[in-house]
């Protein structure tokens, strides 16, 4: 959240991958991340075992494997078209421009008048 406030307020130094971390992480809101990535895991973990060291946090061998849990969502559809059309048309972009840009800067720049 603090990346994205700092983008929005310095809007100058934005590039693509800037927008493009800011679309992923708007989709990850409709992700079910609370079963690894939130407090309330954390608190479960805790709970099941009391944990005191750094090392005791680390040994996961005394706990049972996790669920395996299939969560087919729209969110997961939508992250992976979104990275494939990213992909897909930075590719398009590269192929058919053949560095037009690079070539426009070029003989501008090396133009004698």
């Amino acid at each position: 959240m603090c990346m994205v406030s700092m983008q929005y307020r310095e809007a100058f130094l934005e590039n693509g991958g800037d927008i493009a971390l800011k679309v992923l992480c708007a989709w990850t809101l409709f992700l079910p991340m609370g079963a690894r990535f939130s407090v309330d895991s954390i608190r479960v973990s805790l709970a099941s075992r009391r944990e005191r060291t750094a090392a005791e946090l680390n040994d996961r061998a005394g706990l049972p494997p996790p669920k395996p849990r299939r969560v087919a969502s729209l969110a997961y559809f939508a992250i992976l078209l979104q990275l494939a059309t990213i992909y897909y048309f930075n590719a398009v972009n590269k192929r058919v421009g053949r560095g037009t840009a690079a070539r426009r800067f070029t003989t501008s720049s090396t133009r004698s008048e």
